[in-house]
């Protein structure tokens, strides 16, 4: 009995020593000045109740049609709470532009756009920007320079055809050697930082424990704010969206949990996204891409019967639906949360942060400060691991209420300026403090 007790307390010990190695990331981002933009892509550094501009995008949208017998009307996005529209490539751009007024978005244009169609489009009203080019440094190697030089070559002449137009590219979150002064220099390149991360992946049998190891979102968040110096608008493009493809693939991407995709969209903002775009819509387009998106009515067969589009599992519809209600209810979240997330952090406010459990990294939780202009604040905390979480703030100022935003719960205990709660598992919280 001795020696069982003996165990019992060393293993107590040891769970509580690890609990203490665990620690919080809390941002020090923006705690000047918020780089983001209007609605026509224009850099603002303070937030402008008639002109700032958060946009929530959608990736690849198809036409507002009817194709192989499914409707892609853009109201569904609209009623999803999308401001902003990635419109699959076309020849008509002011069509495009034209869909996006009728419909109430603002639009991002994909890839080279004609020097015929450039004076066109210069003051469209729905003229967000132009992604010249996906994920550019996928193809280092000896022809990067000549890539990169095209594009200076595009965007410097657009600029003349369309001097309002905004031109960037999206890169993949390679920000390792070889790959990181390529990066950090096609991260600089345009009027806008946007790259893409998908964390929520199963390579060789492990689905990701979190989204800061392997394809880690806050590195690539913190590499793409400070190599700008906090002087661009950054955009995170989040993964909702599976690709089903045999054991030992690469990058076997999967459906993420409705608790990930909600971590993914608020790590982003915790690391200083002032945008953010999902891919993506479930449709023919990513269907022959061999991915099945999201959806509110998601399809087995979105492509006729035609095998070049992959067909869906009955758990691939099932994972579709809930990201789409997931992500429908992010954007709510964002849309009133976006004049305090585009206003600067607070980074004056101390507060501590005590860590019961054990995370998969030494920092699980991330934090971000945010005044809120109600008086108090609102602070903005996520669980980046699979990891079952204890939390205890305690603030260096009094506080006398903390309340959990879009949790239909009741307050929390405040005592001693201190409150906690728990996580599960990619779990964010938004709080409500005062």
């Amino acid at each position: 009995m001795k020696i069982l007790l003996n165990i019992f307390l060393l293993v107590l010990l040891t769970g509580m020593l690890l609990a203490q190695n665990n620690s919080a990331y809390i941002s020090d981002v923006y705690s000047k000045q918020v780089p983001h933009i209007d609605k026509n892509g224009n850099i603002l550094t303070k937030y402008d109740e008639k002109k700032s501009f958060f946009p929530i995008a959608m990736w690849g949208v198809p036409t507002s049609e009817e194709v192989y017998g499914k409707t892609y009307n853009w109201n569904i996005l609209k009623k999803a709470g999308y401001n902003t529209v990635w419109p699959w490539p076309s020849e008509n751009r002011v069509a495009q532009l034209d869909k996006g007024a009728e419909y109430g978005f603002q639009v991002v244009l994909m890839n080279p756009i004609s020097d015929e169609s450039l004076p066109l489009i210069n003051n469209h009203p729905n003229l967000l920007g132009n992604c010249w080019r996906d994920e550019p440094i996928g193809q280092l190697g000896p022809k990067m320079q000549s890539i990169f030089d095209d594009f200076t070559q595009y965007k410097d002449k657009a600029k003349k055809l369309a001097p309002k137009l905004k031109v960037f590219v999206n890169d993949a979150p390679w920000i390792t050697e070889p790959a990181t002064e390529w990066w950090i220099k096609w991260n600089k390149a345009g009027d806008i930082s946007c790259h893409d991360s998908y964390p929520v992946y199963n390579k060789d049998g492990e689905a990701a424990r979190s989204l800061g190891t392997g394809i880690n979102m806050p590195a690539s968040m913190n590499l793409a704010v400070s190599s700008t110096d906090e002087k661009m608008p950054v955009w995170l493009i989040v993964g909702a969206f599976t690709q089903p493809n045999e054991y030992g693939n690469s990058y076997p991407f999967r459906h993420p949990t409705p608790n990930q995709l909600r971590s993914c969209v608020y790590t982003a903002i915790e690391h200083g996204a002032t945008g953010i775009t999902y891919f993506i819509w479930d449709s023919y387009i990513s269907r022959e891409g061999q991915c099945i998106g999201m959806s509110p009515d998601p399809q087995t067969d979105m492509g006729n019967g035609d095998s070049k589009y992959v067909i869906a599992k009955p758990i691939d519809l099932i994972n579709a639906k809930a990201n789409w209600e997931m992500a429908t209810q992010i954007n709510r979240e964002l849309k009133e949360l976006a004049p305090i997330i585009l206003t600067p952090t607070d980074t004056k406010t101390q507060f501590t942060v005590k860590i019961t459990g054990k995370g998969v990294t030494e920092q699980p939780i991330h934090c971000m400060l945010k005044k809120d202009p109600e008086g108090g604040w609102i602070l903005f905390t996520t669980n980046i691991d699979a990891s079952f979480l204890k939390v205890e703030y305690t603030f260096m100022t009094s506080i006398t209420e903390a309340k959990a935003l879009y949790e239909n719960q009741k307050p929390l205990t405040v005592e001693n300026d201190t409150f906690s709660l728990s996580y599960e598992p990619f779990e964010t919280h938004i709080i409500k403090i005062k």
